[in-house]
């Protein structure tokens, strides 16, 4: 488990960061921080970012690199890696950033015209 101080967006999560040891998002840095101590501290400089909103870190001995990408925004750059790499994905974010994810319309008390699958003559067994 990690301990790390939690800003006040995140209040209501069940946590407030994701962690994956030996995975890294490729080439989404924005910002490196050099001599970080620990995965903690990385977690929370990416917690309280504030010159951008900062979607993931990616930790390794010494080193902090913060991003405004994740594994769902960027899923082809995200990859098991070859070292000491720990992923780590902010939960206090707002996950589908507008414009990334389908839209759709909601009808109450409406059925689709359509099915996939239709299944004709069955018994039960």
């Amino acid at each position: 488990y990690l301990s790390v101080t939690v800003p006040g967006n995140c209040t209501g999560r069940w946590w407030a960061l994701e962690r994956v040891p030996g995975y890294e998002l490729v080439s989404s840095g924005i910002a490196l921080v050099s001599n970080v101590p620990d995965s903690e501290r990385c977690a929370e400089l990416c917690l309280n970012e504030n010159r951008f909103p900062c979607r993931s870190a990616m930790f390794s001995p010494g080193r902090c690199v913060l991003s405004a990408e994740d594994r769902r925004t960027q899923p082809d750059s995200y990859r098991a890696s070859p070292g000491d790499v720990e992923y780590l994905e902010n939960q206090c974010i707002d996950s589908n950033p507008k414009g990334q994810t389908c839209s759709f319309q909601e009808f109450p008390n409406s059925s689709l015209s359509y099915t996939d699958v239709e299944f004709t003559r069955t018994t039960q067994a």
